[in-house]
């Protein structure tokens, strides 16, 4: 049974916003544009007193990775270097390659494992070099999402 006391300001805010969403947002879509955010715990503190009920969906979230690319330099493997076999393996892969890639890329093209160590074995025998790249992902994460109970629509701070 929920407990009949009142709600803090943050929670009546958050119930308001909630009340007057054109559908069941997450915690970043009700946030979307307020100056003061609502913070999960007005949510969970409505969903405690069943005036909220929170459901957990899947949604689309666009982010932005900082990586590194790799570029062959074109210079001949120095007298006495010996490279690792992930090492001739990444160094065939960039050769394959226009414009350098993300170890990702070539992990994508290669049946066996590109690691960073071999990466950077090219880059300090002096054979690749490396650059900060800005990679767009987008990735789909669970969240919750909140919908206003009958409750919730009928409660006012009387009760």
């Amino acid at each position: 049974m929920a407990k009949k006391t009142g709600l803090t300001d943050g929670m009546a805010r958050a119930l308001d916003l909630l009340r007057n969403y054109d559908g069941e947002p997450t915690l970043a879509e009700l946030n979307e544009g307020l100056e003061v955010p609502v913070s999960s715990g007005h949510l969970t503190g409505l969903v405690r007193k069943e005036l909220v009920e929170s459901y957990d969906v899947e949604r689309e979230q666009n982010t932005v990775a900082k990586l590194k690319a790799y570029t062959l330099t074109g210079n001949d493997i120095p007298e006495g270097v010996k490279l690792t076999d992930g090492m001739v393996n990444a160094l065939e892969l960039l050769k394959n390659v226009e414009g350098g890639a993300t170890m990702n890329d070539l992990n994508e093209m290669s049946e066996v494992k590109v690691a960073v160590a071999h990466l950077t074995g090219l880059v300090r025998h002096g054979l690749a070099t490396s650059e900060d790249v800005e990679v767009d992902r987008v990735t789909t994460k669970n969240v919750k999402a909140y919908r206003v109970t009958e409750a919730g629509m009928n409660y006012t701070e009387a009760e």
